[in-house]
């Protein structure tokens, strides 16, 4: 968000009595105020996970999504950012989880039953399963406008989230 030229501002838990989004986030060209969640599937056995069985794929992006849902604040924007966690797939168009969380929206909103989302950003930047000698790392990501949604934003706002996702992994050093 921060790269996409937003202010950050966490919300500190101890001053809610409600569930809340993780940050506010101000686009400082439009002034706009978002509220944004994230969330991160976890995989047995990576990112110091104990080892087990997989999950479903489609189950489990629901389960984050519904989580995340809860978090939106009513009179707010909301995005939710969704780390699907798997290796990469080079080579592979589209990837084979964009088809699992097209399967996990399916079911999602209408114009009577707007989205609570205004847009959810998926990433697969999964570069902890790859070598450690391994220079060039594949980044995935979706970007999700629902057609009905709570609270909207103009396009440009989402635009340039959407043109920082290949940036993610480059972290800007000032010397």
């Amino acid at each position: 968000m921060q790269r996409a030229g937003f202010r950050v501002e966490f919300l500190d838990d101890s001053k809610f009595t409600v569930k809340h989004s993780e940050f506010i986030a101000t686009d400082r060209l439009t002034g706009v105020r978002v509220g944004v969640e994230a969330k991160s599937r976890k995989r047995p056995g990576v990112l110091n996970a104990p080892a087990g069985p997989q999950g479903n794929d489609v189950r489990g992006m629901q389960g984050l999504l519904r989580k995340a849902k809860k978090q939106g604040q009513p009179d707010l924007p909301f995005f939710a950012f969704l780390d699907v966690n798997l290796p990469s797939s080079p080579g592979v168009r589209p990837a084979k989880w964009t088809k699992d969380l097209q399967e996990a929206l399916s079911t999602r909103c209408s114009a009577a039953a707007p989205d609570p989302f205004t847009a959810i950003f998926a990433t697969n930047f999964a570069g902890h399963y790859g070598a450690e000698d391994e220079k060039s790392l594949t980044h995935e990501w979706v970007t999700v406008i629902p057609r009905h949604c709570t609270v909207a934003v103009e396009p440009p706002v989402l635009f340039r989230i959407d043109d920082v996702m290949p940036r993610y992994v480059r972290i800007p050093i000032n010397l």
